[in-house]
């Protein structure tokens, strides 16, 4: 039996992007946020970041009360919940792949740098079909 997901006004639009802890600690809601599909050629999504998650899987114990290991937690991605501009009648799939940046203002001059990056990135999609 199939189940669908039916999406409430609140979460239309919304992804979700992992960061790794260094950029992940200078996010916070209300930043700027830009987003790319490779299913979407050409196209960065505008958005604001909506709330961050303080918990990653690596934070985790397993059942058996052992911890876990220090590589482990080094390569953790924490959740950031982004908010699309346009995205209430965007279709994505559950699952779907992307990039997503944030700028927080804190170098600007690196900010000025990913965005070009974030184009360069969303116009190679056409180049580069990935099945």
């Amino acid at each position: 039996m199939p189940f669908l997901c039916d999406r409430d006004e609140y979460n239309t639009g919304v992804v979700v992007a992992t960061f790794m802890q260094g950029p992940y600690i200078r996010i916070s809601p209300g930043d700027y946020a830009e987003v790319v599909f490779p299913m979407y050629p050409g196209q960065v999504f505008a958005g604001k970041v909506i709330t961050t998650i303080d918990a990653t899987k690596a934070g985790q114990l397993t059942a058996t009360g052992l911890l876990p290991g220090a590589s482990s937690t080094a390569k953790a991605r924490f959740p950031v919940r982004i908010h699309l501009d346009k995205g209430k009648n965007l279709r994505l799939p559950a699952g779907a792949q992307g990039a997503a940046a944030i700028y927080t203002g804190d170098v600007q001059l690196a900010g000025i740098i990913r965005m070009a990056l974030m184009r360069v990135t969303s116009w190679t999609n056409y180049l580069f079909f990935t099945s």
